[in-house]
């Protein structure tokens, strides 16, 4: 298979999620509405692609190719499923229906007539373009499970020792795809962020319904039933995972370099974003990390080796990448916090604490909570970063999420099973830990 094969692979599979989201947009922003759905809806996007990859990868082994492909594109539609409900809250239609209507009546036709149908389906197209783009840069999932496309002909070559220079090369139709995607969305949608994560569609009890069932049957796919089978497995396997030699220093370097990258990611979006040069080159470095993390991994690798190949002995390379990978999340969740920041509530809740010293709280969860929960998520996305690693991590210098990737290679065992686990209820505790201490701290400034 050549890489332009593989990419037409990955290509169908995306034109597929895209086009399921185009229809049932409506629902799942609709299932927004109520708590269960948004919770559901937060479950699967935090969910790391190393636990649904860990379980299924058994599974895939032993299945023929149709029921791999399914597999794999089941759990596509509902990773995605999140930001497709997220992208059709966020983007307003600008034709309602009764412009629409009345279009129709006075025989509008050509060019005016598609675009009141394009402007009166914003939302769903939002939904399908990021759904799109996602499905384009998954990679880790798709090398767990074998699927063909991109990623898995990409790790073939990285086997047969070929490096980024030589793959950046063959894999322009990615890079092309992507940024087509990416230019369409910023100049046909122009998204505004609204002041709440309401839906700006019809929230019809029949849309609800739907869209929930569709969400609790993904957290089922992605994070319920590989639960079931993590915690079968690791209740044998625990006791031999306090054996694993170097376990807790990878543990300290993983939690490290999460908390460097996602402090840089979100710094250099802030100090950026003040200034009109500044937000040109943000816009610029987000470009480069919405081509995903084993294209900027590649880039990079690929910079190294042209400039200064002894690099590669230290973590400067992986954290780069790390963080290039992270500026559009950033971005977005600053966009986020920004638009949802209400001045004057804070203004009222520090005069309120300068003489009510219980008022601190009112003031930690109006203009702290948000960026903390912010950085969090970020941290917790550079901790399971995967691709990154597998290319750039320095001797030595592994990460915890690294190793159970390259064990999952060799088969399911229950001592991996534990690992995975533990590796994953770490940083969940930690970012409780560091969320309440931070909360108690400032509490306690603003009352002295």
């Amino acid at each position: 298979m050549t890489a332009s094969e593989a990419t037409l692979a990955t290509a169908a599979r995306a034109v597929v999620v895209a086009a399921v989201w185009f229809a049932l947009a409506p629902q799942v922003a609709a299932a927004m509405r109520t708590r269960w759905g948004l919770a559901s809806a937060a479950i699967i996007a935090v969910t790391p692609s190393l636990l649904p990859g860990y379980v299924y990868r058994q599974t895939t082994l032993t299945v023929g190719a149709v029921a791999r492909e399914s597999l794999m594109l089941a759990l596509m539609l509902a990773i995605t499923l999140p930001l497709a409900a997220v992208a059709a809250c966020l983007v307003r239609p600008t034709v309602d229906d009764r412009a629409a209507a009345a279009a129709a009546l006075a025989g509008i036709t050509g060019r005016a007539r598609l675009m009141i149908s394009l402007g009166r389906r914003r939302p769903q197209w939002a939904a399908a373009l990021i759904a799109a783009v996602w499905t384009l840069q998954e990679a880790e999932l798709g090398i767990l499970l074998q699927a063909v496309g991109w990623p898995e002909w990409t790790l073939r070559q990285l086997r047969g020792a070929r490096t980024g220079r030589e793959l950046i090369g063959e894999l322009w139709p990615v890079l092309a795809l992507q940024a087509g995607l990416v230019t369409l969305g910023l100049g046909t949608l122009r998204a505004t962020l609204p002041n709440s994560f309401r839906p700006v569609v019809p929230a019809h009890a029949r849309h609800r319904a739907i869209g929930l069932a569709l969400t609790l049957a993904g957290v089922g796919l992605v994070i319920g039933w590989p639960l079931v089978c993590l915690a079968r497995e690791a209740a044998v396997g625990l006791g031999g995972v306090f054996a694993q030699s170097g376990l807790w220093r990878t543990l300290a370097w993983s939690h490290l370099l999460a908390a460097l990258a996602a402090g840089l990611a979100w710094g250099l979006t802030t100090c950026l974003s003040r200034q009109r040069l500044g937000r040109t080159l943000l816009v610029a470095l987000v470009g480069v990390g919405l081509a995903g993390p084993l294209l900027v991994a590649l880039s990079v690798q690929a910079i190294c080796q042209f400039v200064r190949p002894q690099w590669f002995q230290h973590p400067v390379p992986h954290l780069a990448s790390v963080v290039l990978t992270l500026l559009p999340k950033a971005a977005v969740l600053a966009g986020l916090v920004a638009a949802t920041r209400d001045r004057r509530a804070e203004h009222a809740a520090e005069l309120a604490a300068a003489t009510t010293p219980a008022a601190s709280r009112l003031v930690f969860a109006i203009r702290d909570r948000p960026r903390l929960i912010a950085l969090t998520l970020l941290a917790w996305a550079a901790y399971f970063d995967v691709m990154a690693a597998s290319v750039l991590a320095a001797p030595a210098l592994e990460t915890t999420p690294l190793q159970l990737y390259n064990f999952v290679h060799f088969g399911q065992i229950v001592t991996l099973a534990a690992w995975l686990l533990l590796a994953t209820a770490i940083p969940l505790a930690m970012a409780f830990v560091v969320f309440f201490v931070v909360r108690g701290q400032a509490v306690v400034v603003r009352r002295s």
